[in-house]
């Protein structure tokens, strides 16, 4: 739902970015996939937290951006960062 609404919001910005944006929730969406069949608990929390930073930061950007929305980006990201490093150990 949420990527719907951001390739939407792409387009409406620039028909030339559909495609790319589309492409992008493909391969975001595919490495979500891998890292929750890993079973892995830091794997699995790290690319969920990297898929809600990138969908803040599409929402932000095509669909309604919100104050609270560059302090959530950072943390979830930096939170998925943290978590995927902790994968390795």
């Amino acid at each position: 739902t949420v990527g719907i609404r951001v390739v939407q919001g792409a387009a409406r910005k620039d028909p030339g970015l559909r495609l790319p944006v589309a492409a992008y929730l493909v391969v975001i969406s595919a490495m979500a996939v891998c890292g929750w069949a890993t079973g892995r608990g830091w794997v699995i929390a790290g690319t969920t937290l990297f898929v809600i930073s990138d969908a803040l930061l599409g929402w932000r950007q095509f669909v309604k951006p919100k104050a609270w929305m560059s302090l959530a980006v950072m943390v979830t990201y930096h939170g998925a960062i943290v978590s995927l490093a902790l994968s390795l150990w």
